[in-house]
């Protein structure tokens, strides 16, 4: 008897609007020895599964963790913590379930027009480290939207601006824990216009000018020590046309 091949696994990548049209179709899986669809309705660790041509999002919502109660910890101006007490869909209590509350971050990917990628060098004190990074910070409660605040974050960290603004995509950092989101836009033409003004926790923030070839030849390497800033230089290069993502 022929040996069979194995399966080739089925990566699905969800987005702002939606789950990639693959993951609507279904990923085909034999269980049992029956054929069926993972739905593109999964939540959490498990996924919904449904026959094929039988639909049921009513998994969606059951799957969904109770918050019984809720007790706030700490009130800050950069974070909120609270911790929840959680009844799971089978009855499971998670007790305490810690969620930090953030303002929105916003993250900039800046083309020069000599294609280089605008960069900041800065001290993260968590990791004792400096990091090369996206110019990029808080989304204010006063800003109209998202790409306001990107553009006051690059102005201020390294005194560039640039003529096209492009959204590139919406994202969670860390939707386990974390209740904000991080904007990615993508500035083209970006040039020179006057100094920094930078925060005090921005003491010793410097500005580099990378060329976007090695910025990618660099990333596998940790060039980028932010996983969110490689993932929005990826996304953002790929909607520029100067790379190409393959699913």
């Amino acid at each position: 008897m022929a040996s069979q091949a194995p399966l080739r696994p089925i990566v699905v990548i969800p987005t702002r609007l939606g789950f990639h049209p693959a993951a609507r179709q279904g990923a085909l899986r034999e269980i049992n020895g029956r054929r069926r669809h993972r739905s593109a309705y999964a939540v959490g660790p498990r996924a919904c599964w449904r026959n094929a041509g039988r639909s049921d999002k009513s998994c969606v919502m059951d799957q969904r963790w109770r918050v019984v109660s809720s007790k706030d910890l700490l009130h800050d101006r950069w974070i909120n913590v609270r911790a929840d007490h959680c009844v799971t869909s089978s009855g499971t209590v998670i007790s305490p379930y810690y969620v930090l509350t953030y303002p929105d971050w916003v993250h900039v990917v800046a083309v020069t027009r000599d294609d280089c990628l605008v960069l900041v060098r800065q001290y993260r004190h968590a990791a004792g480290a400096f990091f090369l990074e996206l110019p990029g910070g808080m989304v204010d409660a006063s800003d109209r939207n998202a790409e306001l605040s990107g553009r006051r974050e690059l102005a201020e960290e390294t005194g560039y601006v640039a003529a096209r603004w492009q959204p590139v995509s919406v994202l969670h950092p860390n939707p386990a824990i974390q209740t904000n989101r991080v904007h990615v836009f993508l500035a083209l033409d970006a040039e020179c216009s006057g100094l920094q003004s930078l925060d005090a926790g921005e003491d010793g923030l410097t500005v580099q000018l990378v060329p976007i070839s090695e910025v990618l030849d660099g990333l596998s390497s940790g060039l980028l020590g932010q996983s969110m800033h490689v993932s929005a230089v990826l996304l953002a290069l790929a909607v520029a046309g100067r790379l190409q993502l393959r699913v």
